[in-house]
This record gives C-alpha cells, structure tokens and sequence, in this order.
C-alpha cells in the first residue's frame, strides 16, 4: 500500500480510532469545499493573524490544460497540524502529510512580497548584470520553512559609484547536444506540448521503462535499441499521429467533447477516416522486425547480400537477408560510450586475462575476453557524464561466515543478493530467506502465505490452508490492490534489474516501478 493510500485509508491516532488523514477536492472554484476553505481561515487567522489573511478566500481559475475531472489532495482537517500527530505517523507518512498540509494552507494565504533590484555595471565595452531580492512580506511563505526564502541582496550601491575589480574568472564552455529527459524534465516537456494529461503522466513513463524502450542510467532516461527502432518504425508510418502538434490538437478536441462543445461521434468519425487508411497502408508496407526485419547499408561479410535488423530473444541484432540459406548474424553495435574504468579493474579476478565491454541481454557489461569459458564479469552503469563506469558494491557490516571478510550487497539477473566480498577466492552467497510474517494475507483466504521451493530449488508461493486453499504464485505477492482493475493483490517481478509491482489479471495490464 503506498504512502499516500494509507494516509488516505486510515491511521490510528488513538487506540481503536482510525482516521483519514486526507481527502479528496475538485481543483476548480466552484467545486472547493467551503468547509475545508473556512477552516482554513480560521486557521489561518488563529496562528498567523489577520495579515496573512486575504479578505476573501482565494480562488483559482483551472489551467488551459488541466482536467477538471480530476481532483486535489487536502487534509481532512486542517487542525491536525503535522506536529501534533507526528508522533503516530511513520517517517514517510509524516513528510508526505506535512508537503500536503503545508501546501493546501498557503492557497488560502496572501501573496509573498518582494523588493528587486537590478544593477548594471559598465566596464570598457562590456555591461555586466546583477539582480537582487528582499522579502518584504512573508505572505503564504510563513506556511513553510524559513530556510526556503533566503534574501539574495545585493550591497548598498549608488548610481554612478565606481566600483573596484577584486577578481575577473573566465570560463570557456563547448556547445553540448541538450541533455537526456530525466522523468521530471519529461513530464515538464509533455506539460508544454499538451501531451497527455497530469493523471497519465505516471502511466507514460512507466510503461516506456517497463517495455525497455528506454533505461534509467544515472537518473536520465536513455533509449535502448528496441526503443529507437519502434520509434523509426512508427514515426515513418504514422506520421501525423505521432506529429505533436497533432496530438495536442486531438487533446484539445477530447476536452471540447467533455465541456460539450464537440460531438463525440463526430470527432470519432473524423479520427478513423485519417486513420483507417494509413493502418491499412502500414500493413502492407510496415516491416515485420521479428520475420523481416529492416534493411540497413552494412553488407553481409558471407554472401555480401544486406544486412537487416531484428529482434530476438536477447534483443535487437544484424542478420543475412538471405535467411535461411544465408545465416551470418552480428551484434548490433550500441551507441559508444567512454569506458572510465581503472587499468588494475581490466584485469580478470579469475584467470588473469583481459577484460573487454560485452554487450547482454541487460546492457553492457565488463566480461573476460574467454568468456564465457571463463566466468569472470562485473557490472557496468552509465553515470552523469554518460561514461560506463564500474557499479560499487554496497559494502556491508555483516561478515562472512566461511572465511571472515565483509559481505556486500549485488545486482544480479534476478535482483538483489548478498554474497562475500573476497570473491573469487570465497564463493560464499546468503540464501534470501522470506519468512511468512513478511508476506502478505493469502488473497484468496486471508491466511498466510508461506514461501516454498520445487524439487529443484525453485522458489514459489502458496497458501498454508492448501489443500483447501489452492492459491500458488511463482513471483512474491504484493499486499497492494491493483489501482487499475481492482485486483486484489499484485505480484513483484524483475525485469532488466529493475523490480517492478505488476497486475496479474489477464487483460489488465497494470505495471509500476518500485522505488528501492
């Protein structure tokens, strides 16, 4: 259950006594609970006084592109400040109530004052700026941290005051290509182009990740092979629906029918036409990348007929279009990247030899050039400046229990695991052990679950009132509710060593990140 449901469901603040911490409010004026919004007041008025105070509430008008079917978040009852209930919240639930709380207080407050001051300042032929603030009323900053409004002012000068050069720094800076979306900076882009709506952003992100048509390295979203070749694809194909201009048009249109204004049929009708035709096209002329595959100007080194990417098992790949008589096939070769990695870490742990960048089925990683004779391999990132560099194991207090030396935490292919940090010579990996209070309520029978495994050491889950009960899950249930069909429970999954909280429901489809 996330943070934001407990608060919402539920927390005890007394034996006994549960209360919903927050609640549900339309965004738009006319729907704003006037009991929540002289509550406030009074509020306001009892712990900062009528200065702060506006004479009458405060009212917003909705954005351009803002979903009035959608709702804010507030509190319950804004005389459960987050102090006086700290000490009955966890951590993340006090942080997240105190952010809402905080927030929904400062709409009804006054306006913050500040007094600028810009400063010009010639010298021979250049002018230089220089900008400043003082706070002069606080307004509905009060309702937050002091710390977060510093002054920024600039010294007493007067016009025409000659000033002394203390120090002159120059830097040179190189044009650079714009940097990678991170998911913040994504959002904001789709928010500009009037791309989706605030309630489907999650969904778009999460579903590009969870289909690796991109990877999070060192918090930007990178695209992998498959996410370029389905976007040459598409984007060739359908070229106005994936057109922006087009796309935030037809969202425009979506609004007009909810406000009213269009006819939903009408609107449909125009749509299909549009795109009746070229889904018929594209599939006549639309390559298949897992049968044909695309063709590219790399020559086969065999037969010397063209080479075509396609998909496999282990991602996108370089094959004879002469398939079947002609079978070559290469790696296809990713985008290069530096290799930042210490000359002694090049050096295999096992048999002495070199190490060389391989590229797998979940990105590149260092491997011995014997490989896979020899097993040596470490695992690689991308950090900020876009360099592969070596991933630090999380070095642990725990000891080893076969030769004394420290345990470290590791990502492997199926997740997380501890093993010694004195590898190879130790081969020493801790077992997971996940003991029933740690698992969620049988979904189908309320009783525990326990953790088992097949006569070759595969784990799976089943329920302890079995046979009567016949609940088996090969992946770990989630206590969750799935928050798109209702299913009442999800399952952990692994993918591409990210953990994912998926729907088992067949045709529901529901997959989110889970945030380690």
């Amino acid at each position: 259950m996330s943070v934001a449901q407990r608060l919402y469901e539920g927390v005890d603040l007394a034996k006994g006594q549960t209360t919903g911490l927050i609640t549900y409010m339309r965004t738009d004026s006319t729907r704003i609970s006037q009991e929540a919004i002289a509550q406030s007041r009074k509020l306001i008025l009892q712990e900062y006084g009528k200065d702060f105070l506006p004479e009458k509430e405060r009212i917003y008008a909705p954005k351009e592109k803002s979903q009035d079917a959608h709702e804010a978040i507030r509190p319950t009852d804004v005389f459960r400040t987050p102090d006086s209930i700290k000490q009955y919240l966890k951590d993340d639930e006090y942080s997240l109530y105190k952010l809402i709380y905080r927030r929904f207080i400062a709409s009804q407050m006054k306006d913050a004052l500040f007094l600028s001051t810009k400063a010009q300042i010639e010298c021979d032929s250049a002018i230089f700026l220089a900008q400043g603030s003082i706070c002069t009323f606080k307004g509905y900053k009060i309702a937050f941290d002091s710390s977060e409004d510093e002054d920024k002012s600039l010294p007493d000068i007067k016009k025409g005051e000659v000033l002394n050069l203390i120090e002159l720094k120059s830097e040179q800076k190189w044009t650079e290509p714009p940097p990678r979306y991170s998911e913040a900076t994504l959002v904001k882009a789709l928010e500009e182009n009037g791309i989706g709506r605030p309630s489907t952003y999650a969904t778009i992100i999460s579903t590009v990740q969870a289909r690796d048509y991109v990877n999070r390295e060192g918090g930007y979203l990178i695209p992998t092979s498959l996410g370029k070749i389905v976007s040459e694809i598409l984007v060739k194909h359908f070229p106005k629906l994936f057109d922006i201009d087009y796309t935030a048009k037809l969202e425009e249109e979506l609004d007009k029918i909810e406000k009213g204004e269009e006819k939903r049929i009408v609107l449909l009708k125009k749509f299909w036409k549009m795109f009746s035709k070229t889904l018929s096209e594209a599939k006549l002329e639309m390559a298949n990348i897992k049968r044909d595959g695309i063709e590219t100007d790399i020559k086969c080194p065999k037969c010397g007929k063209p080479m075509v990417k396609k998909m496999g098992s282990f991602g996108l790949f370089l094959g004879c279009s002469d398939y079947p008589k002609c079978k070559t096939t290469m790696p296809l070769k990713e985008e290069e990247k530096v290799l930042n990695v210490p000359k002694e870490d090049l050096i295999c742990q096992i048999c002495n030899s070199k190490m060389v960048v391989k590229s797998g089925k979940y990105g590149q990683f260092l491997a011995c050039e014997h490989y896979p004779k020899c097993k040596g391999k470490k695992t690689l990132i991308v950090n900020k400046e876009g360099e592969l560099v070596l991933k630090k194991d999380e070095l642990l207090d725990e000891k080893c229990p076969q030769c004394g030396a420290n345990l470290v935490s590791k990502m492997g292919r199926y997740g997380k695991f501890i093993a010694c940090s004195n590898y190879p010579e130790c081969k020493y990996i801790k077992k997971k052990e996940i003991k029933s209070k740690d698992l969620p309520p049988c979904p189908l029978c309320s009783k525990p679950l326990r953790m088992l495994f097949t006569k070759k050491r595969k784990p799976f889950y089943g329920c302890t009132n079995y046979p009567k009960c016949k609940f088996i899950s090969w992946d770990e249930p989630i206590g969750e509710k799935c928050p798109q069909c209702g299913n009442n429970y999800l399952v952990k999954k692994i993918k591409a060593k990210k953990v994912f909280k998926v729907c088992v429901k067949e045709g529901c489809g529901y997959t989110e990140e889970i945030n380690k």
